[in-house]
């Protein structure tokens, strides 16, 4: 089964640190991430179709989002809480 959706606030407050997200993957809901103090690498495989609003808020050790090449205008628009400075394409 592909792994296709992740509910909202359904990793808040984890001790993750890094999360790689898989091509399959189509939407990630509101807050799924929030909360995540230690989360510091975030890699996105494909471009998901929707992604909910605050999906990292309050995760103060983020300091790298990398995202397919040709995405960053995309993935900066749709996180617009997070610094675009750390979205990098790969």
């Amino acid at each position: 089964p592909l792994f296709r959706s992740i509910g909202e606030s359904a990793f808040c407050n984890t001790g993750l640190q890094e999360v790689v997200f898989p091509k399959s993957l189509k939407k990630i809901q509101s807050l799924a991430f929030s909360c995540c103090t230690e989360l510091k690498t975030v890699t996105f495989k494909g471009k998901p179709k929707e992604l909910g609003s605050s999906i990292f808020d309050r995760c103060d050790s983020l300091a790298e989002i990398f995202v397919p090449t040709g995405t960053k205008e995309y993935f900066v628009q749709a996180l617009f809480s997070v610094d675009e400075r750390i979205v990098i394409e790969y």
